[in-house]
């Protein structure tokens, strides 16, 4: 789970100000279950990160409507994927956006390519 303060324009990063990350196994645990879902430990845990990365971004003063995350392939792939997200925006506040396929592959390649 990873936390990124920055100046945007459109759909470009102008300027970094902020990087923080705090590792959950949410893709082992969802490849370890029985049933393809996010066990209710992983899903604490994530939200015990998403709390603090939150605190994060209040004390750098970033607005509450200016926050966003994006969710990736376990949480498409999860039977309760979804749900877990919805879950983050109602207890957290937090708007999710599930990206596609090629949206993840798009920004793996724009956070790994300087």
């Amino acid at each position: 789970t990873k936390l990124v303060v920055a100046d945007v324009t459109g759909s470009s990063v102008t300027e970094q100000l902020f990087g923080q990350e705090i590792p959950v196994a949410f893709a082992v645990d969802w490849k370890q279950s029985t049933d393809g879902k996010l066990s209710d430990d992983i899903q604490r845990q994530g939200l015990e990160a998403l709390r603090k990365l939150l605190a994060e971004c209040e004390a750098k003063g970033v607005p509450k409507n200016s926050r966003r995350a994006i969710a990736t392939e376990v949480f498409r792939k999860a039977e309760n994927g979804e749900a877990y997200l919805q879950r983050v925006h109602s207890e957290l506040g937090l708007p999710v956006r599930i990206l596609s396929q090629t949206e993840e592959a798009e920004v793996g390649f724009r956070t790994a390519v300087p």
